[in-house]
């Protein structure tokens, strides 16, 4: 281009030394060829073609609404046609599409991408813009407690048994679409393994967010503590022999067996000892000896952890008969008995066997 206009320059001189113009009109000359050339440079030859993302800005959105599509699409193409310096000056300014939500209603919104919605630098040109339409879905603001409901799998020890599981926080706040949360009754959380568990235990658990919930509350982890506790099972024994203290009085009392409905853990009935040996009725007899009905307390035969955890639900009969002793036999007096030798009858003497002597004087 240089070498173009050092060209041009000398071809005006050697036609102005060939004339009669002045100096000043030849520079005057020059400035308008170049200025010319270098217009239709700009204007014409450096026409370039570009294509812009371009963000979609959402104003004025009234407080009590909310966007009830979080995921439509947040941006447009816009192809663009000018010098390049100024797409490129375009691209520097991060342009928008700046959208007024002032006065919409709760429903569906259509944003629509016109060359009169675009505004672009002086010297651009809109070439094509997509999408042309954008809808969003608008829904008055809501908000909900849902409560959070634990989910196991696995299987616990044999014996053992799954008591109770108590989550922290139970329950989640969510703000948004009230169309959405009021679809929404309840969260689960993912799957807890109990697998082999005996004793109670803490963890950490995620909860299965809905992904229309997702970009609302994010990802969520609760603690949740698993009770473990013994298996039980409610059985009725049948024929447990009462027991007294002293064990001399055991033959006063009546009934002298109970029946005893207890909810016993399973880890006890399948061990060796029947049921029935498992507890023991016992009577608390009173120094006085006094007829009267007394209370039977079941106890449990064990002192170990499982035994302990017997409950005794019902005894029947819960009460014995105690009878009075029997009276003690009064010693016989001398009268008493110089009365009882008369009335008994006299018993003949017993003749002694014959002797030798005897049986010759016989003869």
């Amino acid at each position: 281009m240089e070498k173009l206009v050092q060209q041009t320059y000398q071809l005006l001189s050697r036609v102005a030394r060939a004339t009669w113009w002045s100096k000043d009109w030849l520079i005057k000359l020059l400035s308008l060829g170049l200025g010319i050339f270098l217009w239709y440079f700009v204007a014409g030859a450096d026409q370039v073609d570009s294509t812009i993302t371009m963000p979609i800005e959402l104003v004025n959105l009234p407080t009590d609404l909310v966007i009830a599509n979080p995921s439509f699409k947040q941006e447009i193409e816009v192809s663009l046609r000018g010098p390049r310096s100024l797409v490129q000056g375009a691209r520097d300014q991060h342009l928008s599409r700046r959208v007024d939500l002032s006065k919409v209603q709760p429903g569906p919104f259509t944003i629509q991408n016109t060359s009169d919605t675009i505004n672009l630098p002086r010297g651009l040109s809109l070439v094509r813009l997509q999408p042309t339409n954008i809808v969003l879905q608008l829904d008055r603001l809501s908000q909900k407690n849902l409560p959070i409901h634990p989910v196991t799998e696995g299987v616990l020890t044999p014996g053992y048994a799954l008591r109770h599981i108590t989550l922290s926080p139970d329950n989640i706040r969510v703000s948004g679409p009230k169309t959405l949360l009021d679809s929404i009754a309840t969260l689960q959380t993912k799957a807890i393994d109990i697998n082999g568990l005996r004793d109670t235990t803490t963890k950490q658990v995620p909860v299965t967010i809905p992904p229309e919930l997702l970009e609302l509350i994010g990802e969520t982890v609760v603690g949740a503590t698993i009770e473990i506790g013994l298996h039980m099972q409610q059985l009725r024994l049948e024929n447990i022999s009462v027991e007294t203290v002293p064990p001399e009085a055991a033959s006063r009392i009546l009934p002298k067996t109970v029946s005893v409905e207890a909810l016993l853990p399973v880890k006890l009935l399948l061990g060796k000892n029947k049921p029935s040996q498992l507890l023991r009725a016992v009577v608390i007899v009173p120094d006085n000896g006094e007829a009267k009905t007394l209370p039977v307390t079941v106890q449990t035969t064990g002192t170990d952890k499982e035994s302990r955890e017997i409950k005794i639900l019902e005894v029947s009969p819960a009460q014995v008969q105690l009878a009075p002793p029997a009276p003690a036999p009064t010693p016989p007096t001398e009268a008493g008995a110089k009365k009882a030798a008369a009335a008994e009858p006299e018993t003949p003497a017993k003749k002694p066997p014959p002797t030798t002597k005897d049986k010759k004087s016989d003869r």
